[in-house]
């Protein structure tokens, strides 16, 4: 049975959504009392394995790169802007006023990019590069990542509201409550598989209709997760020091893991050329495994020195490149590496 109530919250209802796909057997793990936060990263002492472009900013956080491959975006924190960085030249192109302070960035499709607006509790999707507002939807309290579905179903993780939201469009469809500080979220399958950071799940939701369908343990401290694009999702479990291959689907399954030393935390995948990118932000460095058969541990290939505080990280579909984001109070910059 389950240890707290999860209500279902959408307009004019109130209803419990149907568990039975989760077994009977589920118990959730005793939740943290305190979130899982990335290590704290020293200056570097090496340098960095590829170019570097300095924002004029602090607190890159959130970077994706559009479908084309010709842009990244990156969410700076101070001041709360989207940059824009020309990928050809790696050098900033534009600066885009963002809906809120963003955490984490996701795509939306071809030259679109989700916005979580923390400290506007609005989720927006803009076009890249010229931040024109395609849609913005109210959710509960500190949006901290989103992710859409196959469905068109867009499903936002509402960290310090302790739920989660389902919308289409500028239309909310519902709200899941009961979620422990919900952190990471990605598709997979089809579904949304959010990481309950503090309650140290990782819960599976469907679309639409919006339902919690499946739940499982996962990990000592776990914060991120990112499909692997074979039903599967990769979590960092930063406190553990691991990383957990789950199968994603109505009855969620810990299939593998491998360890990364100095707490993992930000994770990439690179579909087309198999590889899981995962930085430890507590050494700046960045670990390159491949992904093997689904429901194997990824193996070790390859590690590279980051610049400081390496909290976030994307790939660059068209070369395999990956898009390393530093955060300090200080600065705020991009590494291009190339493998």
């Amino acid at each position: 049975m389950l240890r707290r109530a999860v209500p279902l919250i959408a307009a004019g209802t109130l209803a419990l959504p149907g568990l039975a796909a989760c077994g009977g057997g589920f118990s959730a793990p005793t939740a943290l009392s305190v979130a899982p936060e990335p290590a704290h990263a020293p200056s570097p002492a090496t340098t960095p394995a590829g170019r570097v472009l300095h924002l004029d900013a602090s607190g890159a956080e959130g970077v994706v790169v559009d479908g084309a491959s010709r842009y990244a975006v990156v969410a700076t924190r101070a001041p709360s802007r989207l940059r824009v960085v020309d990928l050809r030249t790696f050098t900033t192109t534009g600066i885009l006023p963002s809906p809120g302070a963003a955490r984490h960035l996701q795509l939306a499709g071809p030259e679109q990019v989700i916005v979580p607006g923390e400290n506007t509790n609005t989720v927006s999707v803009l076009t890249i590069p010229d931040g024109r507002v395609v849609s913005q939807v109210h959710v509960p309290r500190q949006p901290h990542n989103a992710t859409l579905l196959p469905d068109g179903v867009l499903v936002t993780i509402d960290e310090l509201a302790n739920s989660v939201t389902a919308s289409r469009g500028d239309r909310v469809i519902g709200t899941i409550g009961g979620i422990i500080q919900p952190g990471g979220a990605a598709e997979a399958a089809g579904y949304a598989a959010v990481v309950e950071v503090r309650g140290r799940i990782l819960d599976v939701f469907s679309g639409d209709p919006f339902r919690l369908v499946g739940r499982v343990a996962v990990g000592a401290g776990p914060t991120h997760d990112r499909g692997l694009g074979n039903g599967t999702v990769a979590v960092a479990d930063t406190t553990g020091g691991k990383v957990y291959v789950v199968r994603v689907s109505r009855k969620p399954k810990v299939l593998a893991s491998v360890d990364v030393p100095h707490q993992p935390y930000g994770l990439a995948v690179d579909e087309a050329r198999g590889r899981l990118w995962v930085t430890s932000t507590g050494d700046n460095l960045l670990h390159e495994y491949a992904i093997g058969e689904p429901g194997s541990a990824p193996t070790p290939i390859a590690t590279y020195p980051t610049v400081q505080q390496p909290n976030s990280l994307t790939v660059v579909p068209a070369t395999g490149q990956v898009i390393v984001a530093g955060s300090t109070r200080t600065d705020a910059t991009l590494e291009e590496i190339t493998p």
